[in-house]
């Protein structure tokens, strides 16, 4: 390792502001391992690791692709929840979407650091692409500040393992939930609503229908009745209260199971990691595959949360304002 490094780094909130045609340095916290895979690059096969990246300056995940040898040890060594460094790395911007950042690890000037920290007894360095690295000057108290951020995110285990915790904290509030009508497109967020319905779907997907008295994006897909093949749970009066403010979320996989075995209607959820997934001709909401790994989850919630009380309040205003509004 080499001396202190007194490169800038970039916020992720900042990456907007900055060109294109220049390579910035960034230090933030990897909150997704997405897919690791092989490409074909002009006959050059190299392994492609897709993962999302968050730091105290933005609430959006930002996604990184960072491409690497097939002898590379990279892809094998690379966590959810490590802190990572990237000097000299790239960004790309797209009308309408985030930026984001891609790099080569074989590509001369860019380097890659996997910091793995233990609050209370320090942090080591897990892998370099270099041996010529260097950390920032200001390192601990970087690590520090991602941290913090991390301990304000709700860490859940896999739905298969545990659908009732009576334990889930959340030290920041309301700033780690968003709401039915605050979510953005591509972006994986956390929200709380009330379970309506559990069917399952033409395409055998396990589908909760779900509301939180707030209007959901009109863009995103709603199952008909044609594209339901199974009813498992409904509330017709809570359907015919919630209407228009109805939101349809597949679950795959462990999450979808988890869903039919123990979810009922009139539950209040958390749901860790909802995906508002973009497609050429529709978007979806979905819990993807890989509950510990990505963190990924759902929670029902007890008579002891705030997040709970919080919603039944919001439904019982909604449903004062709109009988008083016949």
């Amino acid at each position: 390792m080499q001396p202190q490094s007194s490169y800038f780094y970039t916020s992720l909130a900042n990456l907007r502001n900055r060109n294109t045609k220049e390579k910035i340095h960034v230090f933030a916290k990897i909150v997704e391992v997405r897919n690791i895979r092989s490409v074909d690059i002009l006959e050059n096969v190299q392994i492609a690791s897709v993962i999302y990246l968050r730091d105290s300056s933005t609430d959006s995940f930002i996604r990184c692709i960072l491409y690497s040898k097939l002898t590379d040890t990279f892809s094998e060594e690379i966590r959810t929840d490590q802190i990572i460094q990237l000097n000299h790395i790239h960004i790309r911007t797209n009308p309408g979407r985030l930026p984001s950042l891609y790099g080569k690890l074989n590509e001369a000037g860019f380097t890659v650091v996997l910091i793995s920290d233990h609050p209370g007894s320090g942090y080591n360095v897990v892998f370099h692409s270099c041996a010529n690295y260097s950390l920032p000057e200001n390192c601990e108290e970087m690590i520090a500040a991602l941290q913090i951020y991390s301990n304000n995110v709700p860490i859940v285990s896999s739905a298969a393992n545990s659908v009732r915790d009576s334990t889930l904290v959340f030290s920041n509030g309301s700033k780690t939930i968003c709401h039915l009508n605050q979510l953005v497109r591509f972006q994986y967020q956390n929200i709380v609503v009330q379970a309506v319905s559990v069917f399952i779907s033409d395409r055998n997907n396990v589908v909760l229908r779900c509301w939180d008295t707030t209007k959901p994006p009109s863009s995103t897909f709603f199952f008909v009745n044609e594209n339901i093949s199974e009813m498992i749970h409904t509330d017709e009066e809570l359907s015919s209260l919630a209407q228009e403010y109805l939101c349809d979320i597949i679950f795959y996989n462990e999450h979808g199971a988890c869903l039919k075995k123990s979810v009922k209607p009139g539950d209040v959820l958390l749901l860790i990691n909802v995906h508002y997934y973009v497609m050429e001709d529709s978007n979806m909401l979905a819990v993807h595959e890989g509950g510990k790994r990505y963190n990924r989850g759902i929670r029902i919630l007890d008579d002891s949360s705030s997040q709970k009380a919080k919603l039944l309040k919001a439904v019982e205003a909604f449903v004062t304002n709109k009988t008083l509004s016949m």
